[in-house]
């Protein structure tokens, strides 16, 4: 996740429809997916609206707890 104005745009597809991500995003999620089988993924960019700066500052401050309840945590550096 980046913060600040989005630079590069990508189309990802979520439930059957088009989503915008960031393009470093997209990069991550090329290289995290699995070529054998799905993999699911909770990304906070798209389960989170980001234009809702309430929801957002909420779920920010629900990531702890979050990710202490996770059976596994992937953190993608780029």
């Amino acid at each position: 996740y980046m913060w600040g104005p989005p630079k590069l745009i990508k189309l990802i597809l979520v439930d059957g429809a088009d989503f915008e991500v960031r393009e470093n995003l997209w990069v991550a999620l090329q290289h995290l997916r699995l070529d054998s089988k799905p993999r699911e993924l909770w990304v906070d960019a798209i389960y989170i609206s980001q234009r809702n700066i309430h929801e957002r500052d909420y779920q920010v401050n629900q990531m702890a707890q979050i990710y202490e309840q996770a059976t596994r945590v992937i953190v993608w550096r780029g």
